[in-house]
């Protein structure tokens, strides 16, 4: 009999071997687990490794599937069919290693979904009944895996037993498990099938040791030129001073504009040295500020044609991937976050690790053996603590990660809020004296001005009396609503109705404004509150979670140079019209605690703040993460999926093509032309996407029939390769509505069609 093929040749490439293919899947899956500290791993690993394909050496799929018959080592020219070949090995694993959990078993799980994703276990039992009854392809399978690998009767025959007790704890080396299977599997058939793509896996890049080094030759040539740079500096070695104690859960706070940022990297990059891991991944809460934090990163740590940073989020993320050069150094890194250091957003970095299909799941063995940075934690979803924080307790725990929670308003992560981890409790801070430096750093004087509720117009003619004022609210109505009261034809609005290339271009505006000292009001959302570099001598605040009041205080008096405190008012809107669920409950808490004429500049304060809050949305959302908890206990993968969505309600987006000023329109020519390329060229450039998406706005999937006359939506025509077209409709629209130069997306003045 001739060989077994794994896959086809090409025209370019041979048959792929079967025994090859799972040979060096094993190999692979082995590397990929090396981080993690479960018992009997390496068993697991090559038992999966070698099983996967097993259904691949019936006769069937070969001649149907692959249209070759190994017998006579010819082509066949059967018509290709569809043939089940991941279910045999799931059932071997099930008949030579009895579950012990539930009639749950890891293995049989993982190699069943490594193509079709995770399902719940009574759809994993339908596939294996009906695998049992082909008695006669199992047995001819079996025998032809044997003649071609037979270190498969090397593999241990004894029960293993299910690695963890806790049942919550095997759900999880699921994912893991099946992860570092299907990057295996991925990336030795990308290497056969598609070598060229492959290649564009491997660019320079330098390691941990030469990042550091070059992080801690350009932190030498920091000028302590300031009081407040002299505090940086001191906190810095402080916290770097650190780095050798042992992996496990840190907190970081620090005041904002401390400079937080190049600290925590600082940090991890000399932690993953010390221990021997292998990358640092740094999650960030909003969109609106990763492309800066990477930056950041990037000029720290790149040098010449080296790609040492992965931004990884939604808006390099696109659903339209036929609209991608899919052989982009970023498009294949984003599959597995195979690079030193890693930029992505909480909503990446969570959902992922509780997502069902492979193409999410595929990066999470890297998380394994890194420092994982949560900044701004604060504005985790406390409805989702139960899951998030059990999830990186076991990454703590099994998987050699470190954790560091970083925010200047650190949250209570204990027994009191309910999340009762032991881990958790032995978490350590990298600045335990952060308090002296909070009082140090002393930048402002909070006016609390919340017993009477204000008009729009009484707010605006207070702002007025100042030159350079920000003012922050809410939500995006609030801001269009107080900009139009203040009746200033010179002040500039924030929100994320204006197109993030718009932004950046309005916050050099602010930045040079205030610099010269001339006349400067903004009226902003919260995007400006964490981590935009700006210093204002007076903020407004409309009442909102506590948290948000000392991150808004961050944007006042920032660099410490006014000859007296700056000044943030706290203000009570007329109308507030709060957001929904957890903010408005974060709100409540706030309001009693200002009633006990509390400290803004301790702390200290967010503990019980925190704790408070996470008890009441416990309660108020009918417990949610205790549900999901509940499914992950039965293996219910789709379920949780479901259920946990750090985002509530999806966003679509659309581009803009033309801009309104003064009763004249500007057409944007660049927007124009990238929509041009994405609907026509064959192969449109890697950069394509990340460029387009400085134009874009996001709205709401359900806006999208309100506002149906003011969109169009983008189609794409991919050919075949048969040669044939089909027309593809994106999740993209472009706005043929009016865009406002200060307010950006409008809709004929309908405020009322933006909301949800």
């Amino acid at each position: 009999m001739a060989e077994f093929w794994a896959h086809t040749p090409t025209n370019t490439t041979p048959p792929h071997l079967l025994r090859e293919h799972l040979r060096t899947v094993t190999d692979r899956t082995l590397q990929h687990v090396r981080h993690y500290r479960v018992p009997h791993v390496q068993d697991y690993a090559r038992i999966i490794g070698l099983l996967h394909d097993l259904g691949k050496y019936k006769l069937e799929f070969q001649t149907l599937r692959l249209n070759y018959d190994p017998r006579t080592g010819q082509r066949t020219t059967n018509p290709e069919g569809k043939v089940d070949h991941s279910s045999l090995g799931a059932f071997v694993t099930r008949h030579n290693y009895k579950a012990t959990d539930q009639g749950f078993n890891v293995m049989s799980q993982v190699i069943a979904a490594h193509h079709a994703g995770l399902h719940t276990l009574s759809h994993l039992e339908g596939r294996i009944q009906e695998c049992s009854r082909d008695r006669e392809g199992f047995t001819e399978a079996f025998k032809n895996a044997i003649h071609e690998l037979p270190e498969i009767n090397q593999l241990p025959r004894q029960v293993l037993p299910a690695p963890f007790k806790r049942q919550l704890s095997n759900e999880f080396f699921t994912r893991m498990l099946l992860s570092a299977l299907v990057d295996a599997d991925f990336m030795d058939t990308e290497a056969h099938c598609s070598p060229q793509k492959s290649s564009l896996r491997t660019h320079p890049q330098a390691s941990l040791e030469v990042l550091n080094a070059r992080l801690e030759e350009q932190q030498q040539q920091f000028q302590p030129n300031s009081s407040v740079n002299v505090l940086r500096q001191e906190m810095y070695q402080k916290v770097i001073a650190q780095a050798k104690l042992p992996t496990g859960f840190f907190r970081l706070s620090m005041p904002t504009g401390a400079g937080k940022t190049r600290t925590s990297l600082a940090f991890a990059l000399q932690h993953a040295l010390h221990h021997d891991l292998s990358r640092v991944i740094y999650a960030i809460p909003f969109t609106s500020i990763i492309d800066q934090t990477a930056q950041v990163f990037k000029d720290l740590l790149n040098q010449g044609n080296e790609e040492n940073v992965l931004e990884h989020h939604s808006a390099l993320d696109p659903k339209n991937i036929d609209a991608l050069d899919t052989r982009s150094w970023i498009k294949l890194t984003s599959e597995n976050w195979n690079a030193p250091v890693v930029v992505t957003t909480t909503v990446q970095l969570f959902e992922s690790l509780f997502a069902n299909r492979t193409s999410q799941l595929r990066k999470l063995h890297n998380i394994a053996g890194s420092v994982l940075v949560l900044d701004e934690v604060q504005t985790l979803p406390a409805k989702l603590l139960k899951p998030i924080m059990d999830t990186l307790s076991e990454l703590v725990s099994c998987y050699q990660v470190t954790v560091v929670f970083c925010t200047a308003t650190q949250p209570a992560f204990d027994a009191a809020s309910g999340l009762n981890f032991t881990e958790l409790q032995q978490a350590r801070d990298l600045l335990p004296d952060a308090a002296k430096y909070f009082e140090a750093l002393k930048r402002v004087k909070y006016h609390l001005d919340t017993e009477t509720p204000k008009s729009w117009e009484d707010i605006a003619e207070e702002l007025k009396e100042h030159p350079q004022v920000l003012c922050i609210l809410n939500t995006r109505p609030q801001s269009r609503e107080l900009f139009d009261a203040l009746q200033d034809p010179q002040a500039i609005q924030l929100s994320t109705w204006l197109f993030p290339k718009h932004r950046k271009m309005l916050l050099k505006r602010i930045r040079r404004q205030l610099q010269k000292g001339l006349p400067c009001r903004v009226i902003s959302t919260q995007l400006i509150e964490c981590g935009v570099d700006v210093d204002f001598p007076v903020v407004y605040r409309a009442l909102g979670p506590l948290d948000a009041l000392v991150q808004a205080a961050g944007r006042c008096n920032r660099e410490g140079k006014m000859a007296d405190l700056g000044q943030v008012v706290i203000f009570r809107p007329e109308v507030p019209n709060y957001p929904r669920d957890e903010y408005f409950i974060r709100v409540q808490e706030t309001e009693k605690l200002l009633k006990r004429s509390i400290d803004l500049d301790d702390p200290q304060i967010f503990q019980a703040y925190f704790t408070q809050v996470h008890r009441n949305v416990e309660q108020k959302k009918d417990e949610h993460g205790k549900t999901i908890q509940d499914y992950r206990q039965q293996y219910d993968y789709p379920a949780v999926k479901q259920m946990f969505r750090m985002i509530d309600s999806d966003m679509v987006s659309v581009v803009i093509t033309r801009m309104h000023a003064r009763k004249h329109t500007v057409e944007l020519k660049r927007p124009q032309e990238l929509l041009k390329t994405l609907e026509h060229a064959e192969h449109p450039g890697k950069d394509l996407w990340r460029e387009l998406q400085q134009y874009t706005v996001s709205i709401y999937v359900n806006q999208v029939p309100k506002l149906q006359r003011h969109l169009r939506q983008i189609t794409r025509t991919v050919t075949n390769r048969d040669g044939s077209s089909k027309t593809i409709e994106m999740q993209l629209y472009e706005w043929r509505g009016i865009y406002d130069f200060q307010k950006g997306l409008v809709a004929e003045d309908d405020l009322s069609l933006f909301v949800n």
